[in-house]
This record gives structure tokens, C-alpha cells and sequence, in this order.
């Protein structure tokens, strides 16, 4: 059924009646459940987060016969970290590795952190909060400029 204002219209240049879109859930997220508990370390980590994945790429084009299809790899939030691990475990394969055309990153996460607090979790993003709260006038900000908030926020972060 339409809706309201919309139409549905073939679009003769979509790549869907002639693509095959396959979407994965890492073990133990969305539907994917682990049969027994003691399985979870196998899969629950970056390395064998990747290493699962790629074993099931290899496999899934193996089954269906799509080694020699054009294959893009897309990855969104943590699937950044993720594409880049599948990418680095299939190519360290001595088996031959799965050629890729594109990689699609949608708002990726590519950092797993350091020790650094001005790159790590939240305490990168305070200079920008802070700052933003300054120009809009709110809490202990308002009366201060610019420059000393960023001054104060960096004491703040860094402990220095």
C-alpha cells in the first residue's frame, strides 16, 4: 500500500534483481545465538570477531559459486574495525585472497583506543561540548571565551 503522497515506481537502474546482498550477524548479536556458552571466547575479540567473518564469506562464496563476482565489503559503526580486520585475515590467507572491488564505511568506528585520553572514548569529545556550551551561553562557560574554556577542558582531560 502507498504511502500518502508516494508512489512506488521501478527504478531501471538498480542493482538489486541482479546483486546478491548478504548481511551478517556476529555470533551472539541480532538473531545469532551460540548453541553453547563456552563458544563465545572463539568469536568475542577483533581478531576472532574478523576471522569469523571471513571464514563465513569464503565459505558463503564458495557454496553459492560467487568467487568470480565483483564483492564490495560494507561496514557501519563497529563493522569499520570489523571490515578492516575481515580484509587483513583474508589477505594473510596463503589460500588465495577474496578480491574486493570497494569497501563502503558508514560511519565507522576505526579506532579500538589508546591510552591517551584526548583520543580515547569520551574524554575527546569534552573540548568540543564545552566549547559548544560557551557559545550557546550555558553553565560556567558563558563568562569565560573561547580560549580559556579550551584551556580549562585540556587541564581538565588531560590532568595536566
Amino acid at each position: 500500500m502507498p504511502l500518502r503522497g508516494f508512489t512506488f515506481a521501478n527504478n531501471a537502474d538498480s542493482l538489486i534483481d541482479a546483486s546478491d546482498l548478504v548481511f551478517i550477524d556476529a555470533p551472539g548479536t541480532g538473531y545469532s545465538r551460540f548453541l553453547a556458552e563456552d563458544a563465545k571466547p572463539e568469536y568475542w575479540g577483533i581478531e576472532e570477531d574478523g576471522r569469523a567473518f571471513a571464514e563465513f564469506i569464503t565459505t558463503w562464496l564458495e557454496n553459492h559459486n560467487r568467487g568470480a563476482s565483483p564483492k564490495f565489503i560494507l561496514g557501519e559503526s563497529y563493522g569499520g574495525t570489523r571490515t578492516a580486520q575481515i580484509l587483513k585475515t583474508l589477505a594473510a590467507r596463503p589460500q588465495g585472497t577474496i578480491q574486493f572491488r570497494g569497501v563502503v564505511l558508514i560511519s565507522p568506528s576505526l579506532g579500538t583506543g589508546s591510552g591517551d585520553p584526548m583520543t580515547n572514548g569520551a574524554a575527546a569529545v569534552l573540548p568540543t561540548e564545552a566549547a559548544i556550551a560557551r557559545y550557546y551561553g550555558r553553565g560556567a562557560y558563558s563568562s569565560k571565551t573561547l580560549d580559556e574554556v579550551a584551556n580549562e577542558v585540556q587541564t581538565f582531560t588531560t590532568g595536566a
